[in-house]
């Protein structure tokens, strides 16, 4: 695979569309099915970058040796900085007029690539791009996760997103348009919830489009860095902070809500991992921040089981 160089973006096709990003760390076993799934749907309009954080396991021998024939594939290395960093890496490497960051432990489902340069081509216009995705449990199940109803009001989009849960983003199965996502990089001082930011920046854009069709297969593991928690008491500020530097002003009263919210999906999280100090912990921020969203019946009721010590059937 080539190396990214001074010379990679003045070979850039004007034609090019899509930029397919894939940052990795220490994934160098499941790498491979993730850029084959990449390399087998690239035409004319589409480039791959590889991204490779500072990797110890013998990623970069394994980019170094790949052989992409002649299609528009290469990759780049740095210094272990962490998720934001390796993806704001790719962007700037990029040339494509939208990017897609492709998770290295995922595979992009048959078909993605065209079904999403069909609907750009078509909404020429659009910011964000929101498809569906599969995951996949480690005993082989699946199941389908349709991209939701997308509020046309920027304010309901937002609070549905980022407050009541309504629909999610991920990596895979969001394209945003490389102009806009240069206003709001990945922050580099965040190593978890840093997409947040992003993901609430784009659908601050007036121009969101939706394809319900599986963009991503998105694989479940132990070991998957979606699974390490921050349990740091500051960090679920510096989140918010992040999530609401960009945002317009009118939406500014909602940050005291979502550092209440963050508080609330943390202690979900550590009620599940069976952490039960951690979740009192965090219930207790929440409820001091926000009372009436931490007297929801989901969050108090397992509230409720860890103090009467009868965690066991999760909900």
């Amino acid at each position: 695979m080539q190396q990214v160089d001074a010379s990679w973006q003045q070979h850039a096709s004007d034609q090019l569309l899509l930029s397919v990003v894939i940052p990795s760390y220490n994934y160098a076993t499941v790498l491979p099915r993730c850029i084959d799934s990449v390399l087998v749907q690239l035409t004319d309009a589409c480039e791959l970058i590889v991204v490779d954080d500072g990797s110890k396991d013998g990623t970069l021998e394994l980019l170094r040796g790949w052989d992409c024939g002649p299609q528009r594939a290469a990759y780049l290395s740095q210094e272990n900085c962490g998720p934001s960093a390796a993806r704001n890496a790719g962007l700037a490497a990029s040339s494509g007029r939208w990017l897609l960051f492709l998770d290295a432990d995922d595979v992009m489902a048959a078909g993605a690539l065209a079904a999403i340069l069909q609907q750009l081509q078509a909404c020429p216009d659009t910011d964000l791009l929101l498809g569906g995705h599969l995951d996949c449990a480690e005993d082989g199940s699946s199941r389908y996760h349709a991209p939701g109803q997308i509020p046309q009001a920027v304010s309901l989009r937002l609070d549905d997103f980022l407050l009541k849960k309504r629909f999610g983003i991920c990596h895979g199965s969001s394209v945003f348009s490389r102009a806009r996502l240069m206003l709001r990089p990945y922050p580099e001082d965040l190593r978890q919830g840093e997409d947040l930011a992003v993901f609430a920046f784009m659908l601050s854009s007036s121009v969101v489009s939706v394809l319900d069709a599986p963009l991503v297969w998105i694989y479940k593991h132990a070991d998957s860095l979606r699974n390490h928690l921050e349990l740091d008491a500051s960090h679920g500020d510096r989140v918010a902070a992040a999530v609401f530097e960009r945002l317009p002003d009118e939406f500014q009263h909602r940050r005291h809500a979502f550092r209440a919210q963050r508080q609330l999906s943390l202690f979900r999280s550590c009620y599940l991992a069976g952490l039960r100090s951690e979740a009192l912990a965090c219930y207790g921020r929440a409820w001091r921040l926000a009372p009436r969203m931490a007297c929801r019946w989901d969050y108090f009721s397992k509230w409720l089981r860890l103090l009467l010590g009868r965690r066991g059937v999760r909900h």
